[in-house]
């Protein structure tokens, strides 16, 4: 099982032996860091994004104690009741195990069970096809496309996709589960009635 734990300074060297290339760490950050990422940059995305008040973890197999990921919840907006995923990293000798769903599923039963936003956005490379299908697969919504926002060298840009799910949309898609849950247990429904 995956566990989202708060990201500490001393999770912050292993970070930087995972972004071990140029185009890994735009994948990872857009235009937010240069590389090669450093202990400074790291130190310092840290203090920026917790004191706005961001989420900022480390997914960790709670089986055998060790990082298998990243993830932040940032942009948050109490008012308008928004934000936004960002920095979704599974480290590399973890990839193909169904860790990023695991991860996906806590950090939106987060924004919309405990933190209650309304709308939770993100960006992705256009590339990146198993992240795309992952994230369709929880219900977010295609809302356009960037072009060209990373330069990766003199003749290669990479455009993103900006996606987003909404509260009634992630609720459609837990109810069947509840209902299920609910039609195999019909005496306790009945039982409510009764109650009431």
């Amino acid at each position: 099982m995956i566990q989202l734990l708060p990201f500490a300074r001393e999770d912050i060297k292993e970070l930087m032996k995972e972004i071990d290339s140029k185009p890994l760490m735009i994948q990872w950050s857009g235009r937010a860091y240069s590389y090669p990422l450093t202990e400074e940059q790291v130190k310092n995305y840290m203090d920026k994004e917790y004191g706005k008040g961001s989420y900022i973890y480390k997914a960790v197999d709670s089986s055998t104690n060790e990082t298998v990921g990243h993830i932040a919840l940032r942009e948050i907006d109490e008012q308008h009741e928004l934000g936004r995923i960002s920095y979704v990293l599974v480290y590399k000798r973890h990839r193909g195990k169904g860790i990023v769903k695991q991860i996906m599923e806590q950090i939106l039963h987060f924004a919309f069970s405990e933190l209650q936003l309304n709308r939770v956005s993100l960006g992705v490379f256009t590339f990146n096809k198993p992240a795309i299908a992952c994230y369709e697969g929880f219900g977010f919504q295609t809302e356009g496309v960037h072009r060209q926002v990373c330069k990766l060298s003199d003749h290669e840009y990479w455009d993103t996709i900006e996606m987003a799910l909404l509260k009634k949309e992630w609720a459609e898609r837990t109810v069947p589960v509840q209902e299920k849950v609910i039609a195999k247990e019909g005496s306790l429904a009945e039982t409510l009635k009764t109650k009431e």
